[in-house]
């Protein structure tokens, strides 16, 4: 959006046992001048950000923004400068960022000229997905004349204001609210930097198929991972870990993983996916989970070993119609038949003594001896 931006930094390295890339942090600081339209909404650097409450582009013209320039954000759309007033820049998508610095104008008079009283104050909280990560109040150093180039506006720096440093705090939304006696505020020079995730999830799902439980997800993106795991819980609280899947590294095309649990339990099944970094980092990916009632499709063999060259096949009414087959152990197919009855007799005289499988369509099997 804005033509300021700086590139802050580049950190590449290299191991001797493997290469790893490190994100791009890249700041940009806008100044509200070029490519804005007003209204509660704006573009910076491609990401879009949205206003609430009373803030808005100011684009009237005129010299009043820091540095004598003409456009900035204020708090003059409806219902306007009030005592206490609290509002929000939220980034579109839910986009993750780094707020770096800004400059601020406060006053007690509806922004007629830059005032504080020496108790009033301002507060900023940064959230994440509607989580506070921090807050910082400003209760000094507010600017309260019209001398270049701050014009009105004072420098906030989040490396060190209020003796913090939340200049890395990962948020999606500042929230800034009017404390004491303070009714009007503007801001300019906003500088920020988006944060890349080591680990750009596209989808995490989880679902039962023929009596397993399969988890799945995709990756968009991967900087810096080691690998997966797969925890599983029956009760939600207390997790095993059930699979370790290996990681691209840093890649930076679509990536597919698929881990298979075998033996579902009875009830609902947790499966929680956690990614880890090579520098130890974890990221929690949630929870997914499966519903299984046990086996809908039940399957069962008798005498078993076979005797007298017959045995009984007793299946559920969900096999009904299935066909079946019978190999051997290398897998050739020897007989076949449909199941038609819950009890039915299978006659194998033809096939000599031995071990066998008898495999539905649906992936059931049975293993069956004849002496």
């Amino acid at each position: 959006m804005s033509a300021n931006f700086y590139l802050k930094a580049f950190v590449l390295f290299s191991s001797v046992f493997m290469n790893v890339v490190s994100p791009v942090s890249a700041q940009y600081t806008e100044t509200f001048e070029i490519g804005i339209t007003g209204g509660q909404t704006f573009t910076s650097n491609g990401l879009g950000f949205t206003l609430t409450n009373a803030l808005t582009v100011r684009t009237a013209g005129g010299t009043e923004g820091y540095n004598q320039s003409a456009n900035f954000i204020e708090n003059t759309a409806f219902p306007g400068p009030q005592i206490g007033q609290t509002s929000r820049i939220t980034t579109d998508g839910g986009a993750i960022i780094n707020i770096k610095s800004l400059f601020l104008f406060v006053s007690l008079d509806g922004g007629e000229t830059p005032s504080t009283d020496g108790s009033s104050s301002v507060r900023f909280v940064g959230k994440l997905a509607g989580v506070t990560q921090f807050t910082v109040i400003k209760t000094t150093g507010f600017v309260t004349n019209f001398t270049a180039p701050g014009n009105g506006f004072g420098f906030v720096d989040f490396l060190t204001e209020g003796g913090q440093n939340v200049a890395n705090s990962s948020i999606d939304e500042l929230e800034i609210t009017l404390q004491g006696t303070f009714n009007y505020l503007a801001i300019d020079d906003f500088s920020w930097s988006m944060v890349i995730l080591p680990v750009s999830l596209s989808s995490f799902t989880a679902a039962l198929e023929n009596e397993k439980a399969v988890i799945n997800w995709r990756t968009s993106q991967e900087i810096n991972n080691s690998h997966f795991t797969i925890e599983k819980s029956t009760d939600g609280t207390n997790f095993t870990l059930i699979r370790t899947v290996r990681g691209r590294g840093t890649y930076s095309n679509v990536s597919d993983y698929s881990v298979t649990d075998q033996t579902p339990a009875n009830g609902i099944n947790y499966y929680r996916l956690k990614q880890y970094d090579f520098d130890g980092k974890v990221k929690d990916h949630g929870v997914r989970t499966v519903t299984f009632n046990g086996s809908s499709y039940n399957l069962r063999a008798y005498p078993n070993p076979v005797v007298n060259n017959v045995f009984t096949l007793e299946s559920s009414e969900n096999n009904m119609g299935l066909s079946y087959t019978i190999t051997d152990i290398s897998g050739r197919r020897l007989t076949a038949g449909r199941i038609n009855q819950e009890r039915q007799s299978v006659d194998i005289t033809s096939l000599p003594k031995g071990i066998f499988i008898l495999q539905l369509t649906n992936g059931k099997n049975i293993k069956l001896l004849k002496k």
